[in-house]
């Protein structure tokens, strides 16, 4: 007997989606972007991280959607951890907000990332916007046929490194495998 790897197969056999298919990739989208507009319009001072996200998991599922995986929500000092678990941390005017919402349905996962700022924006805060945005604008120069996702990422820290003493992110800022 002779192992053969299955994968390309099973990937070719997936790639042409069935409209019964499409239908559950277009309700999964819907029931996480519900779970994004509730979280987002819950957002004002002195509301619980974590009293957020159960709000909008709670109408994810009421509106028949599964939770593919955590959610993640973040505040303040908060905001620039990864995959940060919703805690008991308060809003406050001026915080910095990031979520991250996985909404399923019948199998069919969608994510949806967002950053909102709860009230108005602090000096600090448009000036690591600014940063950020350089950042990403100096990136995507290295987004080509020929570039490479370790040039990207070179690019976008090699701006965030003359930042100090402003704090940015403390893990990666992209997905995938950096070479």
């Amino acid at each position: 007997m002779e192992l053969v790897n299955g994968e390309p197969i099973v990937e070719a056999m997936r790639a042409v989606k069935s409209a019964e298919e499409i239908k559950g990739i277009q309700k999964a989208a819907a029931i996480a972007e519900l779970g994004m507009k509730t979280a987002i319009g819950l957002i004002r001072p002195g509301i619980r991280e974590c009293d957020i996200m159960t709000e909008a998991e709670y109408f994810m599922r009421k509106e028949g959607g599964r939770l593919s995986t955590l959610n993640y929500f973040g505040s303040g000092m908060r905001s620039c951890i990864a995959h940060h678990t919703p805690s008991e941390k308060k809003i406050e005017a001026g915080d910095v907000v990031t979520i991250d919402i996985h909404g399923a349905f019948r199998g069919y996962c969608a994510d949806l990332a967002r950053t909102v700022l709860c009230g108005k924006m602090r000096k600090d805060v448009a000036k690591a916007h600014d940063l950020l945005h350089k950042a990403q604008e100096e990136s995507l120069r290295f987004c080509t046929a020929n570039g490479s996702l370790r040039s990207t990422l070179q690019a976008f820290y090699r701006v965030l490194r003359g930042a100090k003493p402003l704090r940015f992110l403390t893990g990666r800022c992209s997905m995938g495998s950096g070479s």
